[in-house]
């Protein structure tokens, strides 16, 4: 029969080896942290892959070999010998995540590579690097050594030797009209038509020495069934005669790849009816998203209408700010008016006492004039002219004198006036103080008073409690009562020890927070103790000495502070107490020996006046002791002689000088005053402030108990109505409402600390607000 395949040319076995160095991806290549590759190197149907690998920069390495075996094809000789035909083969980088098959990676980049130029007689190594591109676009460098090797055993078959294949490849390039490298998939080998002994395999398929060493196994078997000198033909003996050959592997790999592809094909299809469950299921779920942002947008409208409700309080708050710091700015501005108007009055003091001096220096200067007068017309009584014109100068001296003494007269009773007005500025200031003082005080009785409420508050919902309960649950009601002050008694200590530990941290204000909350629980000495300890810390000595005198009436009354019962402070605990009141009123000292720390409280307006008062006394009583001085050293100078006039001009001149720089150093005095008492208001203002956010948070944290507690006791008493009267389900009950006890006083600890921290919040949003007040007037 007529063979159905072509005739290919000379074929050889090579076997190729890629070495694959490292693969380096281009920049603005943009990979997933968990990112494999893998380089595949396919021919035809042959396909090697190396194993993934990870890359955590743009260079993979991967030092990893790709074998494949090919079937070269040379082309007839045309004025010389032939050369290989071209073979072509892919090269691609794949792109998965670490950790899945290779079947789910996807192609990155792909470049074609001709074996053709690298298969020789000898071994060849040749090292390349190959740009791979997708969709035309370079994506990553890849670094290549590519070594042949020619499988010698294959020109057995084909009678082809190495002297054919050297001076084939010496040859030209070929014609057009051989077949190419895509085309050997098709080829097979071809059969003999006047032989009925059966065909041998196609070239194509021998790619190894074993297959080739079977072709000629069955060469031989052929020759030894045919006799010789017969022609083919006479050996037609169907007992002898050998069975033809089955297709080769290519035809098995073809039906393989045929399944292969079947199977591809169900699962695609499979795939397709997954992926529109999915987009059902999407669809559905698109609806129900759709469904519930119609649902959400009332919400979101109510949302809004708070958020606008917010926006405003928050603008009512600025204005409040601005018209606080409007004020701020007015106490300010009539300190500084305070302040300038002591300065007049002291200035005014210091020139009616200057003017005075003054005119007692005239009146000794007239009479030690008249003096003069006197002894000069009795010594110059013989000489007429001269004693009358010094007459006349002495008198003109005198008038001029009594002049001065006048005008000196009325400008001190001018400056007595000023100085009676000023008085009465000054007290009108000190009475302003002593208001301040005494605000402060109220505040002081008005926290103790809240600290009391709260704790009464505490203890009156408890007691209410009990009283509702039914006679059936009356000892159930005992029973956790007593645990609930176990429970109680426990929280009070744990907020104690909270409190000591932000004590230690140096958080005063968040301790007495703690220390707070557990005098509330659990009315102790030890907890009052503490809160008062911490408003001495914090410069609040009237609330601190409140607070003491608390503990002291306690231990005197046997336990009771204000209508709270509490145990009686121990004798520790009281002695503890009066030293620490005696410190609070300013009589005692601190712990450790030392005084107690001034600096930290705010100074007293009263006092600072009063030592602003005894140094300016000073400082003048020592300035006319020294004029007197002065005074006393220039009067024989005047006595001596005509030139004593002179001496005393140059006396008096000092003294101003040294009057004007008393004057100068009282006026830094005042003005030193003036900062010191701008100071003291500006941190009245912040303290003041300091105690409005406290008493304001203290009195939402007793509502937020106030209401957890009532709504415990209403869920316990519904619970109670709803529960029957077995008594296994009374000690459930119980057992409930000490859970729910638990939650409860769990809850007011985390609101507790929420609000402790809100406090902390507004504490340095408060400090941040007053230093960027203060920038302008800096």
């Amino acid at each position: 029969m007529t063979s159905h395949f072509t005739r290919r040319g000379p074929t050889f076995k090579y076997h190729f080896s890629i070495h694959v160095s490292a693969v380096t991806l281009r920049d603005g290549v943009q990979t997933p942290p968990d990112a494999a590759f893998s380089v595949a190197w396919k021919r035809g149907e042959k396909l090697a892959t190396t194993s993934p690998l990870a890359a955590s920069t743009l260079l993979i390495a991967c030092e990893q070999t790709l074998s494949l075996v090919c079937t070269m094809y040379k082309a007839p000789p045309q004025g010389g010998a032939g050369v290989f035909a071209s073979k072509d083969s892919s090269l691609t980088l794949l792109q998965g995540r670490a950790g899945r098959p290779l079947s789910t990676f996807k192609q990155l980049g792909k470049v074609q590579l001709d074996l053709a130029p690298y298969a020789s007689i000898e071994e060849t190594r040749s090292e390349r690097k190959l740009v791979l591109l997708h969709d035309g676009v370079p994506v990553a460098d890849v670094a290549l050594v590519i070594s042949s090797r020619w499988l010698k055993n294959f020109g057995r078959v084909r009678g082809e030797s190495a002297n054919d294949l050297a001076s084939s490849r010496a040859g030209s390039s070929g014609s057009s009209g051989w077949p190419t490298a895509d085309e050997d998939t098709q080829s097979e080998c071809a059969s003999d038509a006047a032989s009925d002994a059966g065909s041998a395999r196609s070239e194509a398929e021998l790619d190894t020495d074993d297959e080739i060493a079977l072709m000629e196994a069955q060469h031989k078997q052929v020759k030894s069934v045919r006799p010789p000198g017969k022609p083919p033909a006479a050996a037609k003996d169907s007992s002898r005669r050998l069975p033809r050959l089955r297709f080769g592997l290519r035809a098995a790999d073809a039906s393989a790849s045929l399944e292969e592809w079947r199977a591809r094909a169900e699962a695609a299809e499979e795939a397709r009816a997954a992926a529109e469950a999915e987009a059902d299921e999407a669809r559905a779920c698109v609806a129900e998203l759709r469904r519930q942002l119609e649902e959400a947008e009332p919400r979101l409208a109510a949302q809004a209408d708070q958020a606008a409700l917010y926006d405003k309080l928050l603008a009512d708050v600025e204005a409040l700010r601005a018209e606080a710091h409007r004020r701020d700015e007015e106490g300010v501005a009539s300190a500084l008016a305070l302040s300038r108007a002591q300065e007049e009055a002291a200035a005014a003091r210091r020139e009616a006492a200057a003017l005075r001096e003054e005119a007692e220096g005239e009146a000794r200067r007239r009479g030690e004039a008249e003096a003069e007068s006197c002894r000069l017309g009795a010594a110059e009584a013989s000489d007429g002219e001269a004693a009358r014109r010094r007459e006349e100068a002495m008198a003109a001296e005198v008038a001029e004198a009594r002049a001065e003494a006048a005008a000196v007269r009325r400008e001190l009773e001018a400056r007595a006036a000023e100085v009676e007005q000023l008085r009465g500025t000054e007290r009108a200031a000190v009475l302003q103080m002593s208001r301040e003082v005494a605000s402060r005080r109220a505040e002081a009785h008005a926290t103790v008073a809240q600290l009391e409420r709260r704790a009464l508050l505490f203890a009156s919902l408890a007691e209410e409690e009990a009283a509702g309960e039914s006679a059936r649950a009356r000892r159930q009601w005992r029973e956790a009562q007593a645990k609930r002050e176990e429970v109680v008694h426990a929280l009070a200590d744990a907020l104690l020890a909270e409190g000591k530990r932000w004590n230690a941290a140096g958080d005063t204000a968040a301790a007495r927070g703690f220390f707070e909350q557990s005098y509330v629980l659990q009315p102790r000495a030890v907890a009052l103790l503490s809160v008062a300890n911490m408003s001495l810390k914090l410069c609040e000595r009237e609330t601190a000495a409140e607070l003491y005198r608390k503990v002291v009436a306690a231990a005197e009354a046997g336990g009771e502070a204000g209508g709270v019962r509490m145990a009686p402070p121990n004798d520790k605990e009281l002695a503890m107490a009066e030293r620490k009141l005696v410190e609070a009123l300013g009589g005692g000292e601190a712990e450790g020996g030392a005084p107690a720390a001034a600096e930290e409280e705010p100074l007293d307006p009263l006092s600072l006046e009063r030592q602003l008062r005894l140094r300016l006394s000073a400082e003048v009583v020592r300035l006319q002791a020294q004029l007197e001085q002065t005074r006393g050293e220039g009067a024989p100078a005047e006595r001596r002689g005509d030139g004593g006039e002179a001496s005393a001009g140059s006396q008096l001149e000092a003294v101003l000088t040294q009057l004007h720089r008393a004057k100068a150093e009282t006026a830094r005095a005042l003005r030193e005053k003036a900062a010191m008492a701008k100071e003291l208001l500006q941190q009245t203002r912040l303290q003041r402030k300091a105690k409005e956010q406290r008493l304001q948070l203290r009195e939402a944290n007793t509502k937020l108990e106030v209401q957890l507690l009532t709504q415990g006791g209403a869920e316990r008493r519904g619970g109670e109505a709803r529960a029957p009267a077995a008594p296994p389900a009374a000690e459930v009950e119980g057992d409930e409402a000490e859970a729910m006890l638990h939650q409860v006083l769990q809850e007011h600890a985390e609101r507790v600390m929420l609000l402790t921290n809100e406090n902390h919040e507004l504490r340095a949003q408060l400090i941040a607000l007053e230093a960027k007040m203060a920038e302008p007037r800096a």
